[in-house]
């Protein structure tokens, strides 16, 4: 696949069971299209963050993951979580980044490694956050170079 770039964006969502509607704003700022979480719980309100860039780990060849994802937070908070995904927005760009560097493409690929990986975002997002503030993670861009 040298010199392809493989971009997955609705593939994504599709297999790690997301969609993309609703999700509008892949430049950077909030968006806030509430949506019902599929758990049946409180709606949420999805907020897009930068697009972020890291490194893979493959000694044979440089690549590198691209990748934009929205948080979801529940609809109460969303006021007091846009202020601090403003405010907190480069130490969460930082755990984003370092959550995405040094991956193997075999930990990207197939629809178990990316809900890991979605999980792993929010874990990490969460730490600068608050438990539970972000609760779930999409890709609105992902893509491999």
């Amino acid at each position: 696949m040298h010199g392809r770039t493989l971009i997955l964006a609705g593939c994504v969502c599709l297999a790690c069971g997301c969609t993309l509607e609703g999700l509008a704003n892949d430049t950077g700022s909030a968006a806030s299209n509430a949506r019902a979480n599929p758990a049946g719980e409180a709606p949420l309100v999805y907020h897009t963050l930068e697009p972020a860039m890291a490194t893979l780990a493959r000694p044979d060849q440089a690549r590198y993951l691209r990748a934009t994802v929205a948080v979801g937070v529940s609809q109460k908070a969303s006021p007091q979580v846009r202020q601090r995904l403003e405010s907190d927005w480069l130490a969460l760009r930082e755990k984003l980044v370092r959550c995405l560097a040094g991956r193997s493409l075999d930990e990207l690929v197939g629809a178990e490694g990316l809900r890991r990986l979605q999980n792993d975002i929010r874990l990490r997002l969460n730490d600068i956050l608050g438990e539970g503030v972000v609760r779930r993670v999409v890709f609105t861009e992902f893509a491999v170079h």
